[in-house]
């Protein structure tokens, strides 16, 4: 599905024009879209805690009550399921996050797997199941696709018999928190989340596949 004109703006170009509508939002949009915000992951945890303290966010909270430790953040984006992006006019540094919600469908029904046998299948009703984005991955469905494998253990490709992907379902929404996430509070953050249909055709590979 081509993309619509709003997903054609990277993730942090269009945080800085939904900003730019905040009243009193302390970041000034950039005057080129171009410029590379991606910061290479740290080495080590004392070198990631530098980095954020120098930005400005607190990392006093980070592993209490609810919000996971800055481990946790180092082994996120050593995996590459999220990254950090620095704002060039204030240096401030925010999280992005691409996930990716995969909906499948069966007989006209909604299924989605939690990778472990219910009711004779690998498949239980309305649970959703969603993946990170990876650099490895070259677009959502792909990213889908290994979702699927690494969680359900189905073994599907993208050349599967019987696997239909509704490109005209896709879509990608924007949801930016600017005072951080109850998982690592006082980080921005900003989630450019995808939405991948796949159907599962009777009598097909796929159905074999998925044990339906």
């Amino acid at each position: 599905m081509a993309p619509t004109k709003s997903q054609n703006i990277p993730g942090v170009a269009l945080m800085f024009h939904m900003a730019s509508c905040m009243k009193g939002f302390p970041f000034k949009r950039p005057s080129s879209t171009g410029l590379s915000l991606r910061i290479e992951p740290p080495r080590t945890e004392e070198d990631l805690q530098d980095l954020l303290e120098g930005s400005g966010t607190d990392t006093t909270q980070f592993g209490r009550g609810q919000a996971n430790s800055l481990m946790t953040l180092l082994r996120e984006l050593h995996e590459s399921s999220c990254r950090l992006e620095r704002v060039p006019t204030s240096k401030k540094i925010l999280r992005f996050v691409e996930p990716v919600f995969i909906q499948l469908t069966y007989r006209g029904q909604v299924i989605v797997g939690r990778g472990h046998a219910l009711d004779d299948t690998r498949l239980e009703r309305h649970n959703v199941l969603s993946v990170k984005r990876r650099p490895g991955d070259a677009n959502p469905l792909e990213a889908a696709i290994r979702g699927i494998k690494e969680m359900l253990g189905v073994s599907v490709s993208l050349d599967t018999e019987g696997l239909v992907y509704s490109p005209e379902i896709d879509g990608v929404t924007f949801v930016s928190n600017f005072r951080g996430t109850a998982s690592y509070p006082g980080l921005p953050a900003v989630y450019k989340t995808h939405h991948v249909r796949l159907n599962i055709l009777t009598g097909s590979s796929a159905e074999r596949a998925f044990e339906c």
